[in-house]
C-alpha cells in the first residue's frame, strides 16, 4: 500500500469526511480544525504531552516545518511511513486532542 492511500484510509475512517488541504498538503479536519496532514510520505499529527514525546522518539520523526525555516510547528509531529503500523493510533489521538480543544 502507498503511504498516501494509507493516510486517506485512516483519515476517512476517523473523520468520516473528505480530504481537505492546509499549507498546500492533504489533511483531514474535525470541523475546520485539522488533526492530521500528509507530507513527503509522512503522516503529520497534532500531538501534545506524552503522546508527542512517544512520536518524537520514533526513528525519523521530526517536527513539521512546512516553510523549511527555523520555526517548526512544535505540536505537529511528522511520522515516516516506516512506522505505518502506528499511524492510525497516533491519528486517533490527534483527533481526540482536536475534539477536546
Amino acid at each position: 500500500m502507498k503511504a498516501i492511500d494509507l493516510f486517506d484510509q485512516i483519515g476517512e475512517l476517523i473523520a468520516k469526511n473528505k480530504r481537505s488541504s492546509m499549507f498546500g498538503v492533504p489533511c483531514y479536519k474535525l470541523g475546520r480544525r485539522p488533526f492530521i496532514m500528509f507530507y513527503d510520505k509522512h503522516i503529520v499529527c497534532k500531538l501534545f504531552g506524552q503522546t508527542h514525546k512517544e512520536a518524537m522518539l520514533l526513528k525519523g520523526s521530526t517536527l513539521f516545518n512546512p516553510r523549511a525555516n527555523d520555526k517548526p510547528m512544535k505540536n505537529w509531529v511528522q511520522i515516516p511511513f516506516i512506522h505505518w503500523d502506528k499511524w492510525e493510533s497516533f491519528a486517533k489521538l490527534a483527533y481526540a486532542i482536536v475534539e477536546n480543544e
